[in-house]
């Protein structure tokens, strides 16, 4: 990943943060020669490892199930806030837009689940972490003639993670001025998006003074 030094993420409860908060990812693997991927639901757990780990599944009709089974080295992209910056935000001028964004890459080679118990586990899992803090959430509670007829169409798969890249793009490259200045301008926005920018720019913030 193209990262300028004054971009470069390397405080890995921040990256952790992120693994957390946007457990959406994109998995990237390869099919001769060409990139495969898939949108996924994945789990991070610290385990104590230097990086921790991932939890997640596919549909087994999913062919990058294979390339994991393979042996392969998945690379796995959180995708945390991010957001349009006006020039018109700055103190200092001229100035051009720009967008601020923070990502953390993570990388590591499988090993995957298909025994129905551990599958379930897995499911059982991310559906109580999805319906956290929902009015009624749903269990799986569901019949088990239903479950064994969809239990052989899903893989579970664990990805130690071997290593961790973290790019947070915001604003460090402007004068302090425009920095806080920025922080100010998202105060005033009431949309979920610049809630998020500002919390992770107010945090920045503290770790540069």
């Amino acid at each position: 990943m193209y990262t300028p030094k004054q971009f470069e993420e390397r405080d890995l409860d921040e990256m952790r943060a992120i693994m957390r908060a946007y457990p959406f990812v994109t998995m990237i693997t390869l099919q001769e020669g060409e990139p495969w991927v898939s949108h996924l639901p994945i789990l991070y757990d610290d385990d104590g490892s230097p990086y921790g780990e991932l939890t997640g599944h596919m549909a087994r009709a999913n062919r990058q199930w294979r390339h994991l089974a393979g042996g392969q080295t998945a690379l796995i992209i959180f995708h945390g806030p991010h957001r349009y910056i006006s020039p018109s935000w700055y103190i200092t001028k001229p100035n051009v837009p720009t967008w601020n964004y923070a990502t953390v890459h993570a990388r590591g080679k499988a090993r995957m689940i298909e025994d129905d118990d551990t599958v379930h586990a897995i499911l059982e899992r991310t559906v109580a972490h999805f319906e956290a803090g929902s009015r009624e959430p749903w269990t799986m509670q569901l019949p088990q003639d239903f479950l064994d007829v969809r239990y052989p169409k899903i893989v579970g798969f664990e990805i130690p993670i071997e290593s961790l890249e973290g790019k947070f793009k915001l604003n460090q490259n402007r004068e302090d001025v425009d920095r806080r200045a920025v922080i100010a301008r998202l105060r005033e926005e009431d949309d979920p998006g610049s809630r998020e920018m500002l919390e992770i720019m107010l945090r920045l913030d503290q770790r540069l003074r």
